[in-house]
């Protein structure tokens, strides 16, 4: 199946690929909303990728749109992407021998419908140093990272373990997008 992926991410897109589809990429230039405290997470990240896929499925009528959009949050913060290194590293440290919520919307635009669903995931992360979150930064991988993590790649160094679907955490829940595809009927 061939999907129009709206959204930048390489992470998205790998994991796609790497499912098996044929992926086109086209980012879309929406305004997102932004959480202003943990309970608005799930009707935010729903919300967002709702507005990429519909961006998307305006221009492409004919296409399967899928898009995502990911938070980060605990019991008292909404963590985006950092705004720089110094950022990133306050994220992490605050994580440190922690538990953090990850949410991820998911929209899937066909047929003239769009479908929206969240899914949840809790990452445990374990009692690292800070010269470790430290050079985890200098790397590059957290910048651009809701959280400012990726539990693959150096990112996973620093987690103790995943409770929920890994690929929610990495911005794009396989699972819920194999049950939206199939609900749609566009999927066997």
């Amino acid at each position: 199946m061939r999907l129009l992926l709206a959204s930048a991410s390489p992470e998205r897109r790998r994991l796609l690929v790497e499912a098996g589809f044929e992926v086109e990429v086209e980012p879309q230039d929406v305004r997102e909303a932004k959480a202003r405290g943990p309970g608005e997470v799930s009707v935010v990240v729903a919300a967002n990728a709702a507005r990429k896929a519909r961006a998307a499925a305006a221009r492409h009528r004919d296409r399967v749109v899928v898009a995502a959009d990911t938070l980060v949050y605990d019991e008292e913060r909404v963590y985006g992407k950092p705004r720089g290194p110094g950022e990133a590293l306050e994220f992490l440290m605050g994580f440190r021998g922690r538990r953090v919520h990850v949410a991820t919307g998911l929209a899937v635009a066909a047929r003239g419908v769009v479908h929206c669903t969240v899914d949840a995931a809790d990452v445990v992360f374990r009692r690292f140093t800070r010269s470790e979150a430290e050079a985890y930064v200098r790397s590059g991988e957290p910048l651009g990272k809701a959280g400012a993590f990726s539990i693959r790649g150096r990112g996973a160094m620093l987690v103790e373990r995943v409770e929920g679907h890994p690929s929610t955490v990495l911005g794009l829940p396989l699972h819920r997008l194999a049950e939206t595809l199939r609900a749609m009927g566009l999927l066997d």
